[in-house]
């Protein structure tokens, strides 16, 4: 097939990000000739048999760059002759598949409720949201796609509950990790000289990544921290700088040296090898692919039951720990001092989740996706030949 993939930004420093692109990888491998439209430039070593078609949008204001993307990439992808054109979310405006990874909608309507009232006040004046929700609206109708695809069993309810869309227009493929990169077996490579680079011990390390600190929890997690019955225990926050407002929670709960802030990364696989637990407090998630990573890697799992995926592959006590959302930080604290006293249930929670991860590859998750592009075409193919 002859497929466009539209995603505004690409590369693998984020969750979205590394979910098309392993896409795009596994869609080549396969022997499928990928066009990806995007608004990155093109990487300097592309993947074989990938090609990238630039649209060119302004930085700032975000709102506008969202809205021109969708608009521009969509009419490139169309005039392409593809044999499908797929996009992702509020990327695209219109495609054959779209890749619901949330319900923004449904996303922000909880967090102003339910959010911290700092993060609720950006939610509200963020211009970005308007946009997004009228090109969700317009891809969610029939007229803007001919299937969509959702990352989880949660966000297909949200989207049909919100927008009102046909649950028989909606597959569900779970996104899927690569299994070879995200493993146990890394430990014995990286554990020792990661810990070494920032300076750790064989002190118990928790992980955390994400962009998002409020929305992900950062704030109950720092909270938790200075809660631990293990003083010792270290922090590893993976994704964006330390903010001065983490900065300040941190000192205002007398975490200074038990923190780490490193920034993005491109060798996330190295952390999750170098952590003892994987804590990831959300409000609101959709299906993060963090997780999957953290279960791949053999990690256990602390989480909430905010995400969207929770009740399609994570069981507590089984193959990981959840507490309410929003969490509260007693709760959080309890969950990390039982994984962290009982190196047994550690051991127990984190082979079962490489186990869950087994089912959840990338290989997958494309064989879900290539399933829908097939539906979509001999859907078209019948609709040419009817009398």
């Amino acid at each position: 097939m002859r497929i466009a993939v539209i995603t505004r930004e690409w590369g693998k420093t984020s969750g979205v990000g590394r979910v098309v692109a392993d896409l795009v990888d596994v869609l080549a491998e396969r022997g499928h000739d990928v066009t990806v439209v995007t608004a990155s430039p093109p990487p300097v070593s592309p993947p074989p048999g990938v090609r990238f078609a630039r649209v060119r949008v302004p930085a700032r204001p975000f709102a506008l760059r969202v809205a021109l993307f969708a608009r521009r990439a969509t009419r490139l992808a169309r005039a392409g002759g593809f044999d499908i054109v797929h996009g992702n979310g509020a990327d695209c405006r219109g495609a054959d598949v779209i890749t619901a990874h949330s319900c923004h909608r449904y996303a922000m309507d909880r967090l102003r409720r339910e959010g911290p009232w700092r993060d609720r006040l950006k939610k509200w004046l963020n211009p970005v949201h308007p946009v997004v929700f009228r090109i969700e609206a317009y891809n969610n109708s029939p007229r803007g796609h001919r299937r969509l695809i959702a990352c989880a069993a949660g966000i297909k309810r949200e989207i049909v509950a919100t927008c009102g869309t046909d649950p028989g227009r909606i597959a569900v493929v779970n996104n899927g990790v690569d299994l070879g990169r995200f493993r146990p077996e890394n430990r014995a490579r990286d554990r020792a000289a990661l810990r070494r680079r920032h300076g750790l011990g064989e002190e118990p390390v928790l992980l955390f990544m994400g962009y998002e600190f409020e929305r992900k929890g950062l704030r109950p997690l720092l909270e938790a921290l200075a809660r631990l019955r293990r003083r010792e225990a270290r922090l590893l926050v993976v994704g964006k700088p330390a903010d001065r407002w983490a900065r300040r929670l941190v000192a205002r709960h007398g975490l200074a040296g038990r923190v780490l802030f490193t920034g993005p990364v491109v060798d996330a696989e190295r952390y999750f090898a170098a952590a003892d637990a994987f804590v990831f407090p959300t409000l609101y998630e959709a299906n993060s692919l963090v997780l999957l990573e953290a279960f791949a890697s053999g990690l256990p799992v602390v989480t909430t039951r905010g995400v969207g995926a929770a009740d399609d592959y994570i069981r507590h006590g089984e193959n990981g720990l959840l507490v309410d959302a929003p969490p509260a930080a007693a709760a959080l604290a309890d969950a990390l001092d039982g994984l962290l006293d009982d190196p047994g249930l550690a051991a127990r929670l984190g082979a079962a989740a490489r186990e869950t991860a087994r089912s959840l590859s990338r290989e997958a998750a494309a064989e879900g996706v290539l399933a829908v592009y097939k539906d979509v075409l001999a859907a078209e193919r019948a609709a040419a030949e009817a009398p």
